[in-house]
């Protein structure tokens, strides 16, 4: 299987990313199990597409979340949110 990637906006104040988009995908990687290669970077013109964040799988590019989310669901990548029993009220 081709290797799956992302660039995203660097690290800082603590945080992943310092972008909200960079956070959101590298989330829903974390939580669908995706292996999911990040690279960090802080120059979004050193990018393929010149813009942040960015997936690659394969010969496919998306910079858009809900395209990427399709792509991984149709991978079988998905994030199930399972509600704990200690969260319920």
């Amino acid at each position: 299987m081709e290797p799956m990637e992302s660039w995203v906006w660097s690290s800082d104040w603590g945080l992943a990313s310092i972008d909200a988009h960079c956070l959101q995908m590298m989330a829903y990687a974390k939580f669908s199990g995706a292996p999911i290669n990040f690279h960090e970077s802080g120059n979004p013109f050193w990018t393929p597409k010149s813009n942040l964040p960015i997936f690659r799988h394969g010969k496919i590019e998306f910079t858009s979340f809900p395209m990427v989310v399709s792509h991984l669901k149709e991978m079988n990548y998905r994030y199930i949110f399972v509600r704990s029993s200690k969260l319920k009220t």
